[in-house]
């Protein structure tokens, strides 16, 4: 009894012992690694690794000591297997010998008989396939030739930008005036992104169109994306290199004057939603879904896409086996950080195939070689899942690979149920299942773009958060320390799972809250007060260290955004800040005026009382006859793709955005964003349909205001030609002192002492239900994340018309407060 008892109390001891060292364990892992010195493993895969390379090292030193101990023995050993190996052929003869004595002695062998036909029928068939093991082996040295001859390209393609480029070595001292830049994605302190970089395909996307610039007729000639530098540039290249420049900086298609045929848009994001609207999209959709539908349907399914956890290989583990079908030994090289790679060359092996016989034009499917190249040398692959990487409107089907120390993002590759890796651009539709439908986003697959090949250690995982992706959550968003981050989606089933891996593998998460993206550590309560315990153990929320004067307003609702889910990588959910001034009019900015500043406590559909009293009509005079849709006050919203690319046209790569939206071509001069002025009299006074906030840029980049492109974007009927943005008086014209004096109201002390009542607004309880009827912020139901449940909409039609709808008129926050 009285073991029993001591048993029972050790065992309740080590339980208590397990768990202390658990919460230890994941409060203080940091300081347990430094006092203890190692490295601390809670994935049992890493550990497992661990033990087994200790466990190699030594059962290669006894194999070698057991081969040491043998090798005076060699020659003996040797002389017994040549006797014994003799006397097993002697053996043998004379067992043949007696069994032919046997056959003739008994006379009952049989004898079979083939005919000659019989005979030719095999002979033909054995040359065929021979003839086809041959064909095939000479169609994949063809592939593989052409896969070396494209890497060469590529990594000379890269070296020689990297020589030439301003400030290589052989870059030009002088660089020249009509070089294009575009703004990069990497971030700077307080996620701001400033850094430019050199924009080489600039006058490939807006080449001179001499057949467009001398027509008379300008609504035609500002429709089309053009550039007042295309021509210069052409010229230029004309002189210096003769007829050996790139033909697609010069357009000489003939331009039609017609209006030009425009698809699903929601031209600059000012139009009411409405039932009617919905029906319209969906009736455009029907279409192009049931012909997709149909040709998928005719596919053979079994080596398509998909998104079960088991028989498409979500995580597909390389053994020995999918090692050796998928994977093979080819040389490699490692890649830069973030290199590209173009899929262009790979259409090249096309005019090789088509120089050859018929029997040997087979597709052109760029086998595993290709990926392998792109990985650290001695790189060794343990899991890998499809994934989309999100980038503005653009989603890059690829796949996430993780390796020992690194993971990589890798654009253009997807798997398929047979284990095997695939280029997309030599998939056929039909059997692609994408992850991201490309009718909810509005792309369309590009076989032609850049691909990016991205590598990150383990050790520069800054933070890594779950996100809501089409008012979906499938999608995860992992930040880097070098300011690099990406937005991947997932199939729903698996996103959780890649969370979890990414959170083990990470070896250094920034966990103190004044280095994190959301300004908090993981788990804080955004309300949380500041007690005694909080503070001596450094939890204080990101609000609390704002009320303690421990960040700045602009760092304050950059750390809500993040929080909230808004992202630079998804136009749909883009940072969303306020209007501060109402003062464009004076010579001099004075900040200790309320008079200057907006009101924070109202949204901007009630700035003003008239135009506020004719939204409550609409809310109050409702009548929905099929009762889908309850009263709302704005049927826009104060934050979309449309109304970020808007405000950003004039600065790339979001000229090609607003693009892409407006159908290829820019929209009439007098929608575009040309005066801050004007802007902020039709976001609070003048447009119904027109209730839009700031984005981030405002506060800290002046190149946004300035058409340093030159695109022709336009007259206006008053006769003004569209070019840099007019600027109030108090900024004296310099785009710089805009920004200088925007920050400094943003920092003022009126704005922080009313900053959280706009909050509330956005981010906090007056977002929705009866709080926001009172305060005059209700939206139409589908911007709101939780009237919308895609899961219950059973028609594709409907449920892609929904996302894509959403997708374009924005969406409402994550309510945090």
């Amino acid at each position: 009894m009285e073991q029993r008892r001591l048993y029972d109390g050790r065992k309740l001891v080590s339980a208590n012992a397990k768990r202390v060292w658990e919460e230890l364990f994941l409060a203080k892992k940091q300081l347990l690694e430094e006092t203890l010195g190692v490295t601390i493993m809670p994935d049992v895969g890493a550990s497992r690794a661990f033990a087994s390379a200790a466990a190699s090292q030594q059962w290669l030193n006894f194999v070698d000591n057991e081969m040491k101990g043998c090798y005076g023995a060699k020659d003996a050993l040797q002389i017994h297997i040549q006797l014994q190996s003799k006397l097993h052929m002697v053996t043998g003869g004379l067992q043949r010998l007696a069994s032919k004595k046997n056959i003739k002695s008994t006379g009952t062998a049989r004898q079979t008989v083939v005919s000659k036909q019989e005979f030719m029928m095999w002979l033909k068939v054995h040359v065929t396939l021979i003839h086809e093991l041959f064909d095939l082996q000479y169609t994949r040295y063809l592939q593989w030739h052409e896969h070396t001859k494209k890497w060469c390209l590529d990594e000379w393609t890269n070296l020689k930008q990297e020589l030439t480029r301003e400030r290589g070595l052989w870059g030009p001292k002088n660089p020249s005036v009509l070089n294009k830049y575009m703004l990069d994605s990497t971030e700077g302190p307080c996620r701001m992104r400033m850094k430019m970089i050199p924009n080489i395909n600039f006058y490939v996307d807006y080449p001179y169109r001499p057949n467009v610039m001398n027509l008379e007729n300008k609504t035609t000639k500002n429709k089309l994306p053009c550039s007042c530098d295309s021509q210069l540039y052409y010229e230029r290249v004309k002189t210096r290199h003769g007829s050996c420049f790139d033909p697609r900086i010069i357009d000489l298609s003939q331009p039609n004057s017609s209006k030009l045929e425009e698809g699903v848009q929601f031209d600059d994001a000012i139009v009411d939603v409405n039932a009617q609207m919905i029906k319209n999209t969906i009736k455009r959709s029907a279409t192009s879904v049931s012909s997709a539908d149909g040709d998928r349907d005719e596919a053979n399914g079994t080596a398509s896409s998909s998104d079960e956890p088991i028989s498409i290989n979500d995580d597909v583990a390389v053994d020995d086996t999918a090692s050796s079908s998928v994977f093979s030994d080819s040389p490699q090289a490692p890649p830069r950080d973030g290199s590209s790679f173009s899929s262009s060359t790979l259409c090249s092996s096309a005019s090789v195939a088509s120089e050859q016989p018929e029997r040997l034009f087979l597709p052109k499917e760029p086998d595993s070689q290709t990926l392998l190249r792109l990985l650290e040398e001695g790189e060794e692959l343990n899991s890998m899942y499809r994934c989309a990487r999100i980038c503005g409107l653009d989603s890059s089907e690829g796949l996430l690979l993780f390796g020992k120390y690194h993971y990589y993002v890798i654009d253009g590759f997807t798997l398929l149920k047979t284990r095997e890796i695939r280029d997309l651009d030599f998939l056929p539709e039909e059997l692609h299942d994408p992850i991201v439908p490309y009718i909810a986003s509005g792309a369309t697959r590009n076989r032609s773009q850049k691909r990016l090949c991205s590598k990150f250690a383990y050790e520069d995982i800054r933070e890594c958060h779950k996100r809501r992706y089409l008012l979906q959550p499938i999608a995860i968003e992992v930040f880097s320390s070098d300011g690099r981050n990406h937005l991947l989606a997932f199939p729903r089933k698996i996103r959780d799972k890649i969370y979890a891996k990414l959170l083990a593998c990470a070896k250094s998460l920034t966990d103190a809250g004044h280095q994190s993206v959301s300004g908090q550590k993981s788990g804080v309560d955004v309300e949380q007060g500041a007690g005694l315990l909080a503070v001596l153990m450094g939890e204080m929320s990101v609000t609390q260290r704002w009320v303690r004067g421990e960040i700045s307003n602009f760092q304050y609702l950059m750390h809500l955004n993040t929080l909230a889910g808004r992202s630079y990588n998804d136009l749909s959910q883009y940072p969303v800040f306020p209007w501060i001034l109402s003062d464009y009019d004076s010579e001099e900015l004075d900040l200790t005026n309320p008079n200057t500043f907006r009101d924070l406590s109202k949204p901007m559909g009630a700035q003003t009382p008239a135009r506020l009293e004719q939204f409550l009509k609409r809310f109050r005079e409702w009548d929905d006859p099929s009762g889908e849709t309850p009263p709302y006050m704005y049927g826009t919203h104060y934050s979309s793709a449309m109304i970020v690319v808007s405000y950003l046209v004039r600065v790339e790569p979001f000229t090609q955005q607003f693009l892409k939206l407006q159908g290829g071509h820019f929209d009439l001069a007098d929608r575009m964003f040309h005066s801050v002025k004007d802007a902020w009299l039709s976001a609070s006074r003048n447009n119904m349909a027109d209730v839009k906030e700031l984005v981030p840029e405002f506060f800290y980049l002046p190149n946004f205001l300035l058409n340093s492109n030159h695109f022709e974007l336009g007259v206006k009927q008053s006769g003004l030609r569209l070019g840099d943005v007019i600027l109030p008086p108090w900024a004296k014209g310099d785009a710089r002192e805009f920004v200088r004096l925007h920050r400094q109201a943003l920092e003022s002390d009126y704005v922080s002492a009313h900053l959280n009542q706009w909050i509330d607004l956005i981010f906090g309880y007056r977002q929705q239900g009866q709080a926001a009827v009172d305060a005059f912020n209700l939206f139409h139901h589908l911007f709101y994340e939780a009237n919308v449940n895609f899961e219950a909409i059973e028609d594709p039609l409907t449920k892609n018309a929904t996302i894509g709808f959403i997708n374009n008129f924005g969406q409402i926050p994550s309510q945090l407060f």
